[in-house]
């Protein structure tokens, strides 16, 4: 799992989210649109990326960036929350990001927990793992077991 939604769901997210920006998170609501939360560069700088990310590399990938389903997130934070018991005994990789603004890491922890292993982390890296610059060192990771 890399960066993975926590065990429990998206509604600490959603909080740490909407006092960030209420705005954005009642435009969220409104238009059940989540891209509101990232539908600027710097919302999604602030929300995927490093800080360090160079503006061009930026620019090119926010102009990729979709809408989510608004059903997925409802159903990530109240109805469809994961079930770790039915594989319990699977061996499970959990990979979070040091700096991830979307996802504390004691919350990466607590779903490594609930799966019976333990969650490793990225130092410098957000979010968006895999479009870091140390990109690699992820991937090596999953490669490698």
């Amino acid at each position: 799992m890399l960066a993975t939604v926590p065990v429990f769901g998206f509604m600490k997210m959603l909080v740490r989210t909407g006092m960030r920006h209420p705005w954005q998170a009642l435009k969220l609501h409104i238009t059940r649109n989540m891209f509101a939360l990232i539908e600027t560069p710097s919302l999604a700088r602030e929300a995927l990326f490093s800080a360090d990310i160079p503006p061009e590399t930026l620019h090119r990938h926010f102009t990729r960036l979709r809408n989510e389903s608004y059903k997925v997130g409802l159903d990530g934070t109240f109805y469809n929350l994961p079930h770790p018991r039915k594989v319990y005994l699977v061996p499970v990789l959990i990979l979070g990001a040091a700096n991830d603004a979307l996802f504390a890491c004691r919350e990466i922890e607590a779903t490594a927990q609930a799966y019976n292993t333990r969650a490793e982390f990225f130092p410098n890296m957000a979010h968006d793992m895999m479009l870091e610059a140390g990109w690699r060192k992820v991937a090596e990771r999953i490669l490698h077991g």
